[in-house]
C-alpha cells in the first residue's frame, strides 16, 4: 500500500514528493527519488499489471523526462540543486524500474 501511496504523491506532485521537489523546488532530492524508483520495483510484486498502477507510473516517468528535456542546456541544468554529477546514471535507475513493472503488464509484444 505504501508504494501506492509513493507513486501517488508524485503523479500529483505532492509536496514531499520527487515530482515535487524538482519541479517546485529545482532540487534533486537523492532520498524522494530513491523512494519512487523503490516503490515502482515492489509495485511489481504487490500490484502487477495494474492499469491503473501503470497509467500513473507511465505519468510520473514522461513527467520526469519533460521537465530534463526541457531543461536540456547545462546553464539551466546547474540551476536544479543537488542533481548527480551524470544525469543518465539516475534516469537508468528510473528506466530499470519502470521497465521491471511494465513486464508485469503482459509479454513484450503488448507494449
Amino acid at each position: 500500500m505504501e508504494s501506492k501511496l509513493v507513486l501517488y504523491d508524485n503523479y500529483r506532485k505532492n509536496n514531499g514528493s520527487f515530482t515535487y521537489y524538482l519541479e517546485e523546488r529545482e532540487t534533486f532530492n537523492s532520498f524522494a527519488f530513491g523512494s519512487l524508483c523503490e516503490s515502482i520495483r515492489r509495485l511489481s510484486e504487490t500490484a502487477p499489471g495494474n492499469r491503473e498502477v501503470l497509467l500513473q507510473v507511465h505519468h510520473v516517468y514522461t513527467d520526469i523526462l519533460k521537465y530534463f528535456i526541457s531543461r536540456g542546456s547545462a546553464d539551466s541544468l546547474a540551476q536544479i540543486s543537488g542533481l548527480p554529477s551524470r544525469p543518465a546514471d539516475f534516469l537508468d535507475d528510473l528506466d530499470k524500474a519502470v521497465v521491471q513493472y511494465l513486464q508485469t503488464c503482459g509479454s513484450e509484444e503488448t507494449w
